[in-house]
């Protein structure tokens, strides 16, 4: 079993991020925050969910995500919703996340017009086909350091606002 140093933590993530596809629109993503170099040694998402590294940046500064990206148009209430009345405070998102059934009491602080947190007892509405259980195929190192909080954001792609 491999120990990955925990001073990496003081480390700023090494890899490139890429800013969302000028033809992505909107959609949700399950994944990580990328916020340090440890974070990036001990993540790594089976091949078979084609993971991505993407940049978002917002009011809250820049988002290094990585994880699944799925594109969702406007036929999804929640999308519909985001786009055409995007909610600028928690407040209004709030309310329009209790419209659709869903709510974010336990990520609201990632809350940026454009990345709207959704809490993951809601993530299986959008991803049934993801296991959570087998999400990091890092195997090879101690198993604490394979623990980490996975996401569910809606994105809304700001060239498109």
């Amino acid at each position: 079993m491999e120990l990955i140093d925990h001073e990496l933590a003081d480390s700023p993530p090494a890899e490139a991020y890429l800013e969302l596809d000028k033809t992505f629109k909107s959609g949700f993503f399950v994944g990580y925050l990328i916020k340090n170099l440890y974070d990036e040694k001990r993540f790594n998402i089976h091949k078979k969910w084609n993971a991505k590294k993407i940049q978002f940046n917002s009011n809250n500064g820049p988002y290094k995500l990585y994880g699944v990206l799925k594109e969702v148009g406007s036929e999804n209430n929640l999308i519909n919703q985001l786009t055409r009345t995007p909610p600028q405070n928690i407040g209004k998102y709030s309310f329009i996340l209790a419209n659709n059934k869903l709510s974010c009491v336990n990520c609201f602080l990632h809350f940026s017009p454009g990345l709207y947190p959704i809490d993951n007892d809601f993530l299986y509405n959008c991803f049934p086909e993801i296991d959570i259980n087998d999400f990091n195929s890092k195997k090879n190192i101690l198993p604490f350091q394979r623990i980490g909080h996975i996401y569910f954001f809606a994105i809304i792609n700001h060239m498109f606002l």
